[in-house]
């Protein structure tokens, strides 16, 4: 008996410092400008080889409704049941996972903030006004950063710059949010049981409407 609670709590204590572990989200760009995000969990490195069609992917996009905003998806929506109703179920899924986006950012940390941007146009003026709206974008962007979730100062690299010699403009960024798993997984299963609400939701709806018919 004692042998086995004792497994039961190391078990239990095992999964909750997995999911005490923080999820590294790596977004930037290359020297080509594609853009490359990866995930990191402790020492494993996911999304080098992103593939769409990998059952595991599929069945999450099913599962949060990702796939409700495929195109073909839409088109196909928007034949069965009206491009009203398409356009009304395509915004209460986008607005759920902004929801969710920005729920999860409160307990996200940005461990670097990196921006470097080089404003080059052929006339000195051009490059001026364009070093002023690049600002006017940039500096509102860290700021809103800043308020969604904590920021390192240490991390934090902000170069906007002008070449008024004509050369060539440069855009670089890297972003590395950390969250801790049990975030993420929340998330998550906060969408999927909407995605199952809305699905069954519908499902009764067609019913109705067959038996009415």
């Amino acid at each position: 008996m004692w042998i086995v609670c004792g497994i039961v709590a190391f078990l239990a204590l095992l999964i909750t410092v997995i999911l005490m572990l923080p999820v590294s989200i790596i977004i930037k760009n290359d020297d080509d400008d594609q853009l490359i995000l990866r995930y990191k969990f402790l020492w494993m490195i996911f999304g080098e080889d992103p593939n769409p069609d990998a059952p595991l992917t599929k069945a999450l996009k099913k599962a949060s409704g990702i796939s409700q905003l495929e195109t073909d998806r839409l088109k196909s929506s928007a034949e069965e049941v009206g491009l009203s109703t398409t356009v009304l179920q395509t915004v209460q899924i986008v607005f759920d996972l902004l929801r969710e986006v920005v729920r999860v950012l409160k307990y996200a940390t940005m461990k670097r903030f990196y921006i470097k941007l080089v404003c080059a146009e052929e006339d000195a003026a051009d490059t001026a006004i364009s070093y002023g709206k690049c600002c006017a974008v940039v500096y509102p962007l860290v700021g809103f950063v800043q308020s969604v979730m904590k920021v390192r100062k240490k991390g934090q690299h902000l170069d906007i710059s002008c070449d008024y010699l004509g050369g060539e403009e440069q855009l670089r960024f890297d972003f590395v949010i950390s969250v801790r798993l049990c975030h993420l997984l929340s998330a998550l299963l906060r969408i999927v049981l909407k995605e199952a609400k809305r699905t069954a939701d519908a499902e009764m709806e067609s019913a109705k409407d067959v038996s009415q018919a």
